[in-house]
């Protein structure tokens, strides 16, 4: 888990040195920093929660109420 803060940690001041660098605006640097934050946590929370859930639930979870309503007739 801490080296996907480090990697993550890397990249994020890459980017933003690189926008920076290019004179970007702030509302640039803003965007990137709303996405960076929210793939970090997603990343985290996916990790964390690794062997609690699995991708089908959440696809079943989704899913299956539109297949009931799809196939209400059989």
């Amino acid at each position: 888990m801490i080296l996907i803060a480090i990697i993550y940690g890397a990249v994020g001041i890459l980017e933003w040195r690189y926008l920076r660098k290019n004179k970007r605006s702030m509302r640039s640097v803003m965007i990137l920093a709303c996405l960076w934050l929210v793939m970090f946590t997603g990343m985290e929370v996916t990790y964390a929660l690794r062997d609690r859930w699995s991708l089908g639930l959440i696809i079943s979870f989704i899913f299956e109420p539109i297949q009931r309503f799809l196939f209400i007739g059989d």
